[in-house]
């Protein structure tokens, strides 16, 4: 469990420190390198999502182990809104977080 926080921490500031607006490095940039910039950094955003989402998912295994269920859904509820957000509803890591979240939600639920 706590390699898992640790891994939300640690995803978390990177994604703070690469990918906040940065003025100096707009002011720098020209506007043809740009659109190659947003490119590369719209797939490096989406990869480290990626890996947010998975390890959020990995707290909430952790915390139903544990018999922790209320605190397992909020987990897996944080990896499936994430990744809906940023991923998009269609893409199959939002689905499979989706179908988890929904699951662990209806056992606790039952």
């Amino acid at each position: 469990m706590e390699h898992a926080r640790r891994a939300i921490m640690i995803v978390q500031s990177t994604l703070l420190m690469h990918f906040l607006p940065n003025k100096e490095k707009k002011k720098k940039a020209g506007l043809a390198s740009e659109s190659l910039q947003n490119v590369q950094v719209t797939k490096e955003f989406k990869d480290r999502i990626a890996v947010l989402t998975i390890a959020y998912h990995n707290l909430g295994v952790e915390l139903e182990y544990m018999k922790l269920y209320l605190e397992s859904v909020e987990s897996y509820r944080m990896a499936k809104e994430f990744a809906e957000k940023y991923l998009g509803s269609n893409d199959d890591i939002t689905l499979n977080l989706t179908n988890i979240y929904t699951r662990a939600k209806a056992e606790i639920n039952a």
